[in-house]
């Protein structure tokens, strides 16, 4: 029964893999992803599922999606027309619209669950010499296995060919801009450039104090225009979107070139990462230093920032539109860079505490979820069909 869904996700684009890698292949790749889009812009109701940021937290809602992926027996990105996530959030997201050879996801969300659980003390790899001084190495963990770890995972994919929409949000650093990785973007607008996947998720998920910037050169200067940057500079510095928009579910339905179109529902699925549970004492805050006392007012205003949003949103959406999964986290968890087996263990506790306390609403919205494929199938002329298999 579901087999029919991947023909939206990836059966018309078959034929990719017989593609050589040269700019024609990338024309080719771009305009399956351009009709791709078009016809999910002309349904009823629009379907985005959110990811916040949160460091090695991020399991929690991997977790989470694996088990809406086993009850509706489909991949996220089938199940998603857009995709957001900011920092980790950014990262899982990629991983699951990252294509196969077939244009398919090649990822499920166990997949994602597995990096943070297998690989993330090489992230989070304490260096004695870079917590002495963090100050000189732009951030107390080197970028090398992260960068290693996307590249495994992501590889050559393009933000263009990402098999569902996608974004992701990052910091621009000279100009103080809000950047906004968006697959539509990349395939619709001449003035944009297309990006490797892997420095999305990097660029996103470079925490300041934690990792150095990303540093993105752009020879033609076509994006730098874009935001602002002389063409005479040709490189942008980009860091962690957790700066404005740790939680990305506001800008994802209001995006103009991933969100709704003008007389779409959306149904929305947004997941955080929990949240911060240190209470701040004004002797304690007084005396913060300025490398230590920057990550936590970061990460206060990251929390603020996710519960206006979440605020915000559910008073906007329609009953029943949106869901917004938050778990509690204990203090002696909460940090975004503990990747020791015994936090992962309390970590992976906790996520399955969300599935259990929240399993009827997980039913709700996977058969909602499931409804709406359907739908979104049937209003697919059998002819189209036909000729894309």
């Amino acid at each position: 029964m579901f087999g029919r869904v991947s023909y939206l996700v990836g059966a018309v684009e078959r034929g990719l893999m017989e593609q050589p890698k040269s700019s024609e292949a990338r024309r080719f790749r771009s305009s399956r992803g351009q009709l791709q889009a078009s016809r999910r812009e002309g349904v009823s109701v629009r379907t985005i599922l959110s990811i916040d940021g949160g460091g090695i937290r991020a399991i929690i809602p991997a977790m989470l999606l694996v088990e809406v992926e086993r009850r509706t027996g489909m991949r996220a990105a089938e199940l998603f027309h857009l995709i957001a996530g900011t920092s980790t959030g950014g990262i899982l997201a990629i991983v699951l619209t990252v294509p196969d050879e077939s244009g398919r996801p090649k990822y499920a969300a166990q997949d994602a669950v597995d990096l943070f659980l297998q690989h993330g003390t090489e992230i989070y790899q304490k260096q004695w010499w870079r917590q002495l001084l963090p100050c000189l190495f732009s951030g107390v963990y080197s970028p090398r296995s992260l960068e290693t770890l996307l590249r495994r995972y992501v590889g050559e994919a393009w933000l263009s060919e990402a098999v569902t929409g996608l974004l992701v949000p990052a910091w621009e650093l000279r100009t103080g801009t809000a950047w906004f990785f968006r697959r539509a973007q990349s395939i619709t607008d001449p003035q944009w450039t297309d990006f490797l996947l892997r420095d999305v998720a990097r660029a996103t998920s470079a925490t300041p104090t934690y990792f150095s910037p990303l540093r993105l050169s752009d020879a033609a200067g076509s994006l730098l225009t874009r935001v602002g940057i002389a063409r005479a500079h040709v490189e942008a510095e980009l860091v962690d979107g957790a700066l404005f928009a740790n939680n990305p579910a506001m800008a994802a339905w209001l995006d103009p070139y991933e969100g709704a179109r003008l007389g779409q529902d959306v149904f929305m699925v947004s997941i955080g990462t929990g949240p911060v549970n240190e209470p701040i004492r004004s002797g304690r805050a007084a005396a913060w230093c300025q490398i230590f006392g920057a990550r936590s007012l970061m990460r206060i205003a990251g929390q603020g920032i996710s519960d206006a949003t979440e605020y915000e949103l559910a008073r906007l959406l329609a009953e029943g539109n949106y869901y917004r999964f938050q778990p509690q986290i204990p203090v002696a968890n909460g940090a975004l860079d503990d990747a020791s087996a015994q936090n992962l263990q309390a970590l992976t506790a906790i996520a399955q505490e969300v599935i259990r306390a929240n399993d009827p609403a997980i039913d709700m919205l996977c058969a909602r979820l499931i409804e709406l494929t359907h739908q979104e199938i049937d209003s697919i002329p059998i002819d189209s069909t036909s000729t894309a298999t």
